[in-house]
């Protein structure tokens, strides 16, 4: 006779479930942006990012903007890790939080960005007028949307009910650098990729010495 599964094997199951599908969406984001890459580095995603410029208004200016304050260096993620480290409860995820913060700024920030070293769609096209100051860093991939992507993923792994208004926010400051001209698609599409795989990456190596 089958015995019900226990409360322990269920959420052991949704719980890899949720990485099984982090995994996936991975894989096709690192496919789809090394296709919008190849296929025009700078007039393909460039034509994309003025369609946010024509609809700008008062309002979403002054939104855009402090989102993008907001995410500046990826200050916001790392206080949040602080904090979570100051909690007892919380002290191994915040560890966690800032161990994938700090691998993906190696990667990204110093690695891939200065190998890539793509110019800005603000550098390249200068008659639109900007809302926020030109980072001294280059395009690809987006520091902004890394930093937010991989802090509101490995919050979903620590605690959904932290991850789920993590992953809003870190969407619309990704939204805000397209908006700002500061980015093209394919840098925000990159930083997403490897904001969750580096997540998922030290996820899993905590899990592991957890266990």
């Amino acid at each position: 006779m089958l015995q019900k599964p226990s409360t322990l094997s269920v959420s052991s199951w949704l719980y890899i479930d949720f990485e099984a599908k982090i995994m996936a969406l991975s894989e096709s984001l690192l496919l789809l942006t090394g296709i919008c890459f190849w296929k025009n580095t700078y007039v393909f995603p460039r034509k994309h990012v003025r369609v946010f410029c024509k609809s700008r208004t008062c309002f979403l200016d002054k939104v855009m903007a402090f989102l993008s304050t907001i995410g500046d260096a990826g200050v916001l993620w790392i206080v949040i890790g602080v904090v979570l480290c100051v909690s007892k409860k919380y002290r191994r995820g915040g560890m966690q939080m800032l161990s994938a913060e700090l691998l993906s700024f190696i990667v990204g920030n110093l690695i891939i960005k200065n190998m890539v070293d793509r110019l800005r769609p603000c550098q390249i096209d200068e008659t639109v007028s900007l809302i926020v100051k030109i980072p001294f860093d280059s395009s690809f991939p987006s520091g902004h949307t890394l930093n937010g992507i991989t802090a509101a993923v490995t919050l979903m792994f620590i605690d959904k009910r932290m991850g789920i208004p993590a992953i809003v926010l870190a969407v619309l400051i990704a939204f805000s650098r397209m908006y700002n001209f500061m980015h093209f698609p394919t840098d925000v599409l990159a930083g997403a990729v490897l904001g969750v795989v580096s997540a998922v990456f030290v996820n899993f190596l905590f899990k592991r010495a957890g266990n």
